[in-house]
């Protein structure tokens, strides 16, 4: 089951609170990706925490949406200083997903949009195909949480709740999304390879195009960063500057430059017409028309 959906509605609402977007200015500025990095670790603490799979476990869907809760969690991101892994969370969670994921989005000439996530973890799965068919078999079950809950603790185990048993799926990141303009129009259909980045990419997508109102193109060829709580490091592509990384350093940051994260693949429905953008970072990906 994946856990993308959860944290996208969570970082876009923190976000807006902390008011990401209403000011130009903040845009790409050291601030804002602090805002954003601090954000994006406290969304991947409560990933750790509380999802797994709805078969074995209730998720607490409405507790972590909750407009209030959502509020508090704004406040307490500090704006000045990088808060450490180790004092938000109790405990390292080990984090294992896989990278080699594939993402589709469409749009037809109704403006009717998918938007598929596709994955077998790592590259060609587990190294197994089906006898005759040629189909890969994927390697999945490394998402679950290696590290078991230890009896006694006195806190929860980041992760607790996503461990190994039988029948139960694994927790994933993946993050296909659809958009819609009012109620019933589709807007913009998106996703991306990733493993845990395809959250932060995903929503640095929507971040540039809803807060930042960025075109498309831009939207999706802008610098990205990415945290997940452990390791406590702050990756960032190049393009970023490296003023701005200094200044996350002040701040606390762990910075690490980091090769090309995510690839996002997008369609957008607008009165001027059907738009796509294929992420440059990967090769391989492009857009077509039929």
């Amino acid at each position: 089951p994946s856990s993308g959906g959860i944290a996208l509605m969570q970082t876009l609402t923190v976000l807006k609170l902390l008011g990401i977007g209403t000011d130009g200015a903040l845009q790409n500025t050291a601030l804002s990706y602090h805002t954003i990095a601090e954000t994006f670790n406290r969304i991947f603490l409560d990933r750790n925490r509380y999802l797994a799979d709805p078969g074995y476990r209730t998720n607490p869907v409405k507790k972590l949406l909750r407009p209030d809760y959502l509020q508090l969690m704004a406040r307490q991101i500090n704006s000045k200083q990088h808060v450490d892994s180790n004092d938000l969370a109790d405990d390292q969670p080990a984090f294992m997903e896989g990278k080699n994921t594939t993402h589709l989005s469409v749009v037809d000439s109704n403006g009717s949009m998918v938007a598929l996530t596709y994955s077998i973890n790592d590259s060609y799965g587990s190294g197994i195909t089906v006898p005759g068919t040629g189909i890969l078999l994927n390697n999945t079950m490394l998402d679950f949480t290696v590290k078991p809950p230890v009896k006694g603790e006195s806190s929860p185990v980041l992760g607790a709740h996503n461990v190994i048993e039988p029948y139960k799926r694994p927790l994933s990141s993946m993050t296909p999304v659809i958009v819609f303009n009012g109620r019933t129009v589709p807007w913009l259909a998106s996703g991306s390879p990733g493993g845990p980045k395809i959250i932060t990419t995903v929503s640095q997508l929507l971040i540039n195009l809803m807060l930042y109102h960025m075109p498309l193109a831009e939207a999706v060829e802008a610098p990205r960063i990415h945290t997940q709580l452990f390791p406590d490091v702050l990756l960032v592509e190049s393009g970023i500057s490296p003023d701005t990384i200094h200044l996350l350093r002040k701040m606390g940051h762990d910075v690490k430059l980091s090769l090309s994260m995510g690839s996002l693949q997008s369609v957008m429905h607008t009165p001027d017409g059907l738009f796509g953008f294929s992420d440059t970072r990967r090769a391989g990906a492009g857009v077509a028309t039929y």
